[in-house]
């Protein structure tokens, strides 16, 4: 009966230690929530440097979900260029965020004009996945692509 007990113990203490392990590599959630507010600050505003400074240095962002991954910030930053380009104006919303550990989902709204003056409306959800640093280390956009004029 003791060995039992007692391995039931070393169980327990070794689900403890990992459990632990694993949430001091998860940000603050406040730390998480500013990393959000920044971003979408950012791309509300068009500021492309401050978009891309909230992302690790190793960051993988695919948008939408289902494209080839944008590896690292130069890729990133180019992505948010080519948007950028695309459109005369747009306005983005972040209408709901829920944080759960190191990931984040954030419902999002936007409304623009294309660059050849057609205003559109669309939405989506980002799914954000956060270092220990509070870094965006991945992102998957969910939205549907616009068939956009080349930005080139």
């Amino acid at each position: 009966m003791r060995k039992v007990i007692g391995a039931a113990v070393v169980a327990a203490s070794v689900a403890i230690m990992s459990w632990s392990a694993q949430a001091n590599d998860v940000a603050d959630r406040a730390v998480m929530e500013q990393t959000l507010d920044v971003f979408w600050t950012a791309v509300s505003q068009g500021d492309i440097d401050s978009m891309v400074s909230v992302f690790a240095e190793d960051a993988v962002s695919q948008e939408p979900y289902g494209t080839p991954p944008l590896e690292g910030p130069a890729a990133i930053r180019q992505f948010f260029e080519g948007m950028s380009g695309a459109f005369q104006s747009i306005s983005f919303t972040r209408d709901r965020t829920h944080v759960a550990g190191n990931r984040a989902a954030v419902a999002w709204s936007a409304d623009a004009t294309m660059a050849d003056g057609t205003a559109v409306s669309f939405d989506g959800v980002d799914v954000v996945e956060f270092n220990g640093d509070g870094k965006i280390q991945r992102l998957w956009g969910y939205f549907e692509p616009l068939q956009m004029p080349d930005a080139g």
